[in-house]
C-alpha cells in the first residue's frame, strides 16, 4: 500500500482532496468521504477499542455501505471483534490487495476465492479457512499468513505463480512436502512456529532471492540444498533451533557464491564450519548473540566483504583476522564482553567509512584510525567506560561528518578536532569524566552539536546547554563561536583567556539571547585579574564604580544600593573607576582594557548586597509572626493588602522565606500597578534563579499553570512555596504543589484533604499522578469506596520511597502501574497475593530481584519493568503460561531459555 498517499479520519483536513488512501479510525458519513476524496483507491478500517463511537456499532454495515459507494484497489480491516464474514460488496471492486488483521471472529474467508484481481492477501488472526478456488487465483503474487491454524495449508503448493510467501505463528510440526514446488518464489519468510521440527526443502525454488527465518525454536537446522539457489542474495536467520544445545550450519550455505548478505542471530552456533569462507563474494555479514569463541583465520579470504557486524558474542575474545578485509567499509562491534583488546590498527582497513564500538566494557584502548583510512564518515563510540583517550589520529579523518560519543570514559578531547572541517553532527552524551572540549572545534561548520549530561564541563549550570549551543549556531556571528564555546564548555585554566577574547566576550553581549547573556554574566568575574569576584574584592569603600549597559533594575535604584555599601558612583568610565557593573548590550570605551578593573553583574551584586546590608526580616532572629503576617497579606489577593506587605519589606528588607510569595503576586495580582511596584522592588533584591523566574514572561492564569517550565530556574522547595502561593491566591493547580513540596510544609495536611475528594470519583479506577508520599497514598487506598471495587491502579510519584502497603488490601486489582523512587531492591512478598493481576507495570530503578513468588500471579498477560540494572528471572516465571508480553528496559539474562518455556510471549 506504499503507492498510496494516506490521510486519517482522526485529523482529516476536509479542504484536501488529493489523497488516494484513507485510514478510518472513527465513524464519519461515507458520502462526505466520497465527495471529497475523488481519487480514493485504498482504505484501512481500524476498529480499535476506542476508535469507533457508539453511534456506529455495526462494523459489517459500515464496511458494506462504504464499499457500495467507492471503487477500491486495496482494503485493510483490523481489530474488529464483530465481523464474522466479509460483505458481498467487496466483489465489486478491482481489489489487488486485501489485509485482514486481528479480526478474532472472522475465520471463513471463502469470498476471497472469487477475487480474480487479487495480487496480495494478508491474514492475521487465530484461524484461517480458505476455499479451494483461492488456490486457483492466477494473479496472486504475495501471501502473508499470521495465524495459529491454517486448515487449507495442504493446498498451498498449488500457487505456482506465488512470488512472496510469509508464514508466521502456525502451530504445526512440518510444512507440506510440496511447498518446494513453489518454483516462482523470490521471498520466503518463516517465523514464530515454535513446534516446526523440519525446515522445508529448497532445491526446486531456484528463483529465491531472499530467505528470512525467525523464531523456529525446535527446527534442527537448515537444509543442505543451497547450491541449487542460483538467485539467492540474502539469508537472515534469527533464533533457529534454540531448543538444542548446538546446531550445525550446512556447508552449501557458504558454497553458494550468489549469496552476498548473511545474518545469524541468537542461534546455538558454537563454531563456524570450515566451509565458512568458501563464498568469496560475500559483501555483508552479521553475527548476533552467538556462542562462538573465535573467528576462523580463513575469514581473510572474504576479500569483497564491505560490512561486518558482530554483536553480543560474549565469548569472542579475538577478532584478529579482520585486519585482512581490505574492502571493509563498515565495522560494527557491540556487546563483546570478553574483548579486552583489539590487536590491530583500524588504519589497516583503508576503505573504512563507518566505525562503531559499542558496549565493550573491558576495552581499554581504541586502535589508531584515520591516517591511512581518512575516508571514515561516521564514528560511534558508546559505553566504553575504560577508554580515557580519543586517538589524536582522528584529525586525519577529513571526511568525517557524524560523531556520536555516549557513556565513554573520555576525560578530554584532543585539540586536533579543529581540523575536522566536514563534521555535520557531533553528539556527546552522559560522559561524566569529560572535563575538556576544545573551544576551537565549535566553528568548524557543525550543523548539530549536542551536549547532554556532562557534569564536569558545566558543574553548576542551571541552564540548558544544548539550547544555548543551538542558539549560537543559528543566531550568532561565526567569528564569536570560539569565545562562546570557551564559556559554554567552562574552559578556564585549560585555554588562555587573551585580551582579544575578553573584548569579544563583552562584544557578544550586545546581541544575544537573554539566557545566553545571563549564562555569560554568571561567570563574568573570570575576566578579572586573578578571577577575583565581588565578594572577595578589597577596598570597596571609597572606590569608584560605574554601570556599563542596560540593567534589569532602574539605574537610580542600583546607584542608591551601590552607594549604600560604600561605592562612589561615576556616570562615565574614567581613569579613576576601578569597579564596573556589566549589564546587557554594554558599549566598550576604546581604552577600557587599559586599566585593570573588577567586573561584576547585577545578579551577583544583588546577592552580595543582601548579605552586606540585610534588612530586619533577613536576620536569623526574624520573628515567625512577621513571616506569617506577610504571607497572609499576600495570599489575600487584595491589592491594598499586597501594598501593605510591600511597605513592610521596603522598610525592613526582603526575607528569603517570602521571595516566592512576592513573585507569585507579580504573576497573579489583579492590580497591574501593584504588580509593577513589586516587580520593581524585587529586581533590585533577587538573584540567581529567583530573578530568572521573576523575569519569565509566561503568565499564571490557565487552569493548569505550566510550573514545569520553572524547574530549570529554582529548586523544588522554592517551587513548592511558589505553587502554594499561587494556589492560595487563585485556587489554581493545587496538585502541582505536591510534586515540589518535600513533605514538610505545614500546609501539607490541609492541601491533602482538599485534593482527596477528587481521587474518589471512580471506585474501579484510581490514578494518582501527583507527588503524594506513600503514607498519603495509603490513606487514599483505605477509603471505603475502593474496597471490593478497585480494578485498575496507577501511581506516579517520585515522593514514594517505599512500597505503599495499602495496595495489599485490594485483591480485586487487575492492572497496576507504579512509577516511583522506591529505594528497596525487591518486591514485598505480600504483593503476590494479588492473584487477579493481569497487567503489571513497574518503573523501579532500584529493582534487582523478582522473588520466586511471581509464579503465583498465573493470570498475568503483560509484564513491563523498567529497572536500572538487568534482572535475571526466577525459574517460577515459567508458570506464567498466559503471558503474552514481557518487557525489561535493560534486557534479560538467558532470554532464549524463557522463549523456549513461553513460546507465545514476546520478550524485549
Amino acid at each position: 500500500m506504499n503507492q498510496y498517499t494516506f490521510t486519517s479520519t482522526a485529523y482529516w483536513n476536509y479542504t484536501e482532496s488529493n489523497y488516494t488512501g484513507l485510514i478510518i479510525t472513527n465513524s464519519i458519513p461515507v458520502d462526505s468521504i466520497v465527495r471529497k476524496l475523488v481519487n480514493l483507491k485504498a482504505v484501512r478500517f481500524d476498529f480499535g477499542k476506542t476508535a469507533f463511537r457508539k453511534s456506529e456499532p455495526n462494523h459489517f454495515k459500515y464496511i458494506a455501505e462504504f464499499l457500495r459507494k467507492t471503487r477500491l484497489e486495496s482494503v485493510k480491516i483490523s481489530r474488529s471483534g464483530q465481523l464474522i464474514e466479509l460483505p458481498i460488496e467487496i466483489l465489486n471492486h478491482p481489489l489487488k490487495e486485501l489485509q485482514i488483521d486481528d479480526c478474532t471472529n472472522l475465520k471463513d474467508c471463502s469470498i476471497v476465492g472469487q477475487m480474480n484481481h487479487l495480487e496480495e492477501f494478508h491474514f492475521g488472526g487465530k484461524e484461517l479457512n480458505l476455499p479451494k478456488s483461492f488456490f486457483e487465483l492466477s494473479s496472486l503474487k504475495k501471501l502473508v499468513i499470521q495465524a495459529e491454524k491454517f486448515n487449507d495449508i495442504e493446498f498451498l503448493p498449488q500457487l505456482k505463480q506465488l512470488e512472496s510467501l510469509h508464514i508466521a505463528g502456525l502451530n504445526i510440526e512440518c510444512l507440506p512436502h510440496g511447498i518446494r514446488d513453489l518454483v516462482s518464489l523470490k521471498t520466503l519468510s518463516l517465523s514464530r512456529m515454535s513446534e516446526l521440527k523440519e525446515f522445508p526443502r529448497l532445491d526446486k525454488m531456484t528463483q529465491l532471492e531472499e530467505i528470512k527465518v525467525h523464531d523456529l525454536l525446535k527446527t534442527k537446522g537448515l537444509p543442505n540444498d543451497f547450491e541449487y539457489l542460483e538467485n539467492l542474495k540474502k539469508l537472515s536467520v534469527y533464533r533457529l533451533g534454540t531448543a538444542y544445545s548446538e546446531i550445525e550450519l550446512p556447508p552449501s550455505i557458504f558454497q553458494n557464491e550468489h549469496l552476498i548478505d548473511i545474518v545469524f542471530s541468537q542461534c546455538p552456533i558454537k563454531e563456524l564450519p570450515d566451509s565458512f569462507t568458501q563464498n568469496a563474494n560475500l559483501i555483508s555479514l552479521g553475527f548476533f548473540n552467538l556462542k562462538i569463541q573465535k573467528l576462523p583465520r580463513s575469514i581473510r579470504k572474504l576479500q569483497k566483504l564491505e560490512r561486518l557486524y558482530i554483536t553480543e558474542c560474549e565469548e569472542l575474545e579475538k577478532i584478529t583476522p579482520i585486519r585482512y578485509l581490505k574492502k571493509l567499509k563498515e565495522l560494527d562491534l557491540r556487546g563483546l564482553a570478553s574483548l579486552y583488546e583489539i590487536d590491530f590498527e583500524f588504519n589497516e582497513l583503508p576503505n573504512l567509512e563507518r566505525l562503531s564500538l559499542i558496549n565493550l566494557a573491558e576495552l581499554s584502548v581504541i586502535p589508531t584510525f584515520g591516517k591511512e583510512n581518512s575516508s571514515i564518515q561516521a564514528i560511534n563510540f558508546s559505553r566504553l567506560p575504560q577508554i580515557k583517550i580519543l586517538p589524536e589520529s582522528i584529525q586525519y579523518c577529513t571526511e568525517l561528518s557524524d560523531v556520536k560519543i555516549l557513556e565513554a570514559g573520555f576525560e578530554a578531547f584532543p585539540e586536533s578536532l579543529k581540523n575536522l572541517k566536514h563534521v555535520m553532527k557531533f553528539g556527546i552524551y552522559h560522559c561524566h569524566d569529560l572535563s575538556y572540549v576544545p573551544s576551537s572545534i565549535f566553528p568548524i561548520g557543525i550543523t548539530t552539536f549536542t551536549l547532554v549530561d556532562c557534569p564536569r564541563i558545566q558543574e553548576n549550570s542551571l541552564v540548558h546547554i544544548h539550547s544555548l549551543i543551538k542558539y549560537v549556531k543559528e543566531k550568532v556571528d561565526e567569528k564569536y563561536h570560539p569565545i562562546l564555546a570557551f564559556w559554554l564548555f567552562n574552559n578556564y585554566g585549560k585555554e588562555p583567556l587573551t585580551d582579544e577574547m575578553k573584548v569579544q566576550t563583552l562584544e557578544v553581549l550586545t546581541d544575544c539571547s537573554r539566557e545566553l547573556h545571563t549564562f555569560i554574566l554568571n561567570d563574568i568575574y573570570k575576566l578579572n585579574p586573578n578571577q577575583v569576584s565581588l565578594k572577595n574584592a578589597k577596598n570597596i569603600s571609597e572606590s569608584y564604580v560605574s554601570i556599563l549597559g542596560a540593567t534589569q533594575s532602574k539605574k537610580t535604584l542600583l546607584r542608591k544600593q551601590l552607594e549604600e555599601v560604600g561605592f562612589k558612583y561615576s556616570q562615565k568610565i574614567t581613569e579613576k573607576v576601578s569597579y564596573v557593573l556589566i549589564g546587557k548590550k554594554p558599549k566598550m570605551p576604546d581604552d577600557f582594557w587599559g586599566k585593570e578593573r573588577i567586573l561584576f553583574h547585577e545578579v551577583e551584586f544583588a546577592e552580595w548586597h543582601k548579605n552586606v546590608n540585610p534588612g530586619m526580616l533577613q536576620k536569623e532572629d526574624t520573628p515567625k509572626e512577621f513571616i506569617h503576617n506577610i504571607r497572609r497579606l499576600l495570599w489575600s489577593n487584595t491589592p491594598a493588602n499586597e501594598l501593605v506587605a510591600l511597605e513592610m519589606v521596603m522598610n525592613h528588607g526582603l526575607p528569603d522565606e517570602v521571595e516566592m510569595d512576592f513573585i507569585a503576586v507579580t504573576k497573579t495580582s489583579v492590580d497591574t500597578k501593584v504588580r509593577a511596584k513589586i516587580r520593581k522592588l524585587l529586581k533590585g533584591s533577587l538573584s540567581g534563579g529567583a530573578l530568572k523566574l521573576l523575569n519569565d514572561p509566561s503568565k499564571i492564569g490557565q487552569k493548569y499553570p505550566r510550573f514545569y517550565k520553572y524547574e530549570q530556574l529554582v529548586s523544588f522547595p522554592q517551587l513548592g512555596q511558589f505553587a502554594l502561593a499561587v494556589y492560595k491566591k487563585t485556587g489554581l493547580n493545587l496538585e502541582r504543589f505536591f510534586g515540589y513540596d518535600d513533605g514538610n510544609s505545614p500546609y501539607r495536611k490541609e492541601m491533602f484533604q482538599k485534593i482527596l475528594p477528587s481521587l474518589l470519583e471512580n471506585p474501579k479506577y484510581l490514578k494518582i499522578q501527583i507527588g503524594l508520599t506513600e503514607n498519603e497514598i495509603n490513606e487514599v487506598l483505605k477509603q471505603p469506596i475502593f474496597k471490593g471495587n478497585l480494578q485498575r491502579l496507577v501511581i506516579i510519584s517520585n515522593n514514594v520511597k517505599s512500597f505503599p502497603t495499602g495496595i495489599f488490601e485490594h485483591e480485586t486489582i487487575k492492572d497496576l502501574q507504579l512509577n516511583s523512587a522506591i529505594e528497596s531492591h525487591t518486591i514485598p512478598l505480600e504483593f503476590f497475593e494479588l492473584t487477579k493481576l493481569t497487567k503489571l507495570n513497574l518503573w523501579w530503578n532500584n529493582l534487582i530481584n523478582i522473588p520466586p513468588e511471581i509464579g503465583q500471579l498465573t493470570r498475568l498477560k503483560e509484564v513491563l519493568i523498567y529497572p536500572k540494572e538487568a534482572i535475571k528471572l526466577p525459574e517460577e516465571f515459567k508458570k506464567l503460561t498466559k503471558l503474552k508480553r514481557a518487557y525489561f528496559s535493560n534486557g534479560l539474562l538467558e532470554i532464549e531459555k524463557w522463549q523456549e518455556v513461553l513460546p507465545n510471549c514476546g520478550f524485549r
